[in-house]
């Protein structure tokens, strides 16, 4: 009885190797799938600009009259999402998709039913979020009537993520961002600051 569970235990390091080696494979893969699982519109990642212009025109979104937003190629959006004032800014890696950000523009007196309007509606879709912050700082609190205030100050913080690939805030001029980033946009951005930097 003692060897059969000695055998049960035992393994040969070679095995131990690869297993060790498969399991860093398969949360690679894992993190990687999470991260390709969040898209904008149904939009994969890697779709070429005239894709993006396509879909989301169908969709109702309209390009701006200067659609291009830099040198890089990002293209702006606008139109209506879930009620509200939207802008939708794509971000490319050359033709290639690598991010999307959502603005919702609100009223200010609206900007956290809407915030907690959307949470809700990505919660539905994609689970509750790996991390989710609501809090004030002193002398504000929720409820004291000046919430928005203490927004534009920088004494509140409303934001929640799912996992690293999809965040959701409110910045301090009470707009809505939505952010669903590709497992390229780190690199991308990256490579973009680097370039900046080269100018000065």
């Amino acid at each position: 009885m003692k060897k059969q569970i000695e055998d049960t235990y035992f393994m040969p390091s070679f095995l131990s190797v690869n297993f060790s080696k498969l399991f860093f494979l398969f949360m690679c893969l894992s993190l990687q799938a999470s991260a390709a699982s969040f898209n904008f519109a149904d939009i994969s990642w890697g779709s070429r600009k005239s894709d993006v212009v396509k879909t989301l025109t169908a969709k109702g979104y309209s390009r701006t009259p200067n659609a291009t937003i830099n040198k890089n190629g990002d293209l702006l959006f606008e139109g209506k999402l879930v009620g509200e004032n939207a802008q939708i800014l794509a971000y490319f890696s050359g033709d290639s998709l690598a991010k999307i950000k959502v603005n919702l523009v609100t009223k200010d007196k609206d900007a956290i039913a809407v915030f907690r309007k959307m949470k809700n509606l990505l919660s539905k879709k994609y689970g509750v979020p790996s991390n989710d912050f609501e809090f004030f700082q002193n002398p504000y609190y929720d409820g004291d009537g000046y919430e928005t205030q203490a927004i534009k100050l920088g004494k509140a913080t409303f934001s929640s993520f799912w996992g690293t690939s999809l965040y959701l805030e409110i910045t301090e001029v009470l707009t809505i961002h939505i952010h669903y980033e590709s497992p390229e946009w780190s690199q991308e951005i990256d490579d973009r600051n680097r370039k900046a930097a080269s100018d000065f």
